[in-house]
């Protein structure tokens, strides 16, 4: 998903160029609005929740209009593409507090287990 918003405005200044906005959270929310009083009509629903991928800051000419596209990806598709460094392994669990739960998990497929036998 892009984002599109204009860089005129400060907050939108701040927000980029004071910011590093590489993996910072965003949400988008959906609002409906009553058009004779201009308030909302409901409780805003959240559309998309995501984290930001990229917000490359283009400068334009004097006199041209800019505007700032942010790149967001979606937070659960971010969450797949991660790797664990912790995997279940003896090595990775005996770095957690002396954690041996996975000890014996490479025999285990080797044990003959008589079931039911003296």
């Amino acid at each position: 998903m892009t984002v599109t918003i204009g860089q005129i405005a400060p907050a939108v200044q701040q927000l980029v160029r004071g910011y590093d906005l590489r993996l910072a959270p965003i949400e988008i929310h959906d609002m409906s609005f009553d058009t004779s009083t201009r308030l909302p009509s409901a409780a805003p629903e959240i559309a998309f929740l995501g984290i930001a991928d990229g917000a490359p800051v283009k400068t334009p000419a004097v006199g041209q209009d800019g505007d700032i596209e942010i790149s967001a990806i979606s937070a659960a598709i971010a969450m797949l593409e991660r790797t664990n460094p912790a995997k279940s392994s003896y090595e990775g669990q005996k770095r957690r507090s002396g954690d041996e739960f996975g000890l014996y998990s490479s025999t285990v497929a080797n044990w003959q287990i008589p079931w039911g036998q003296k």
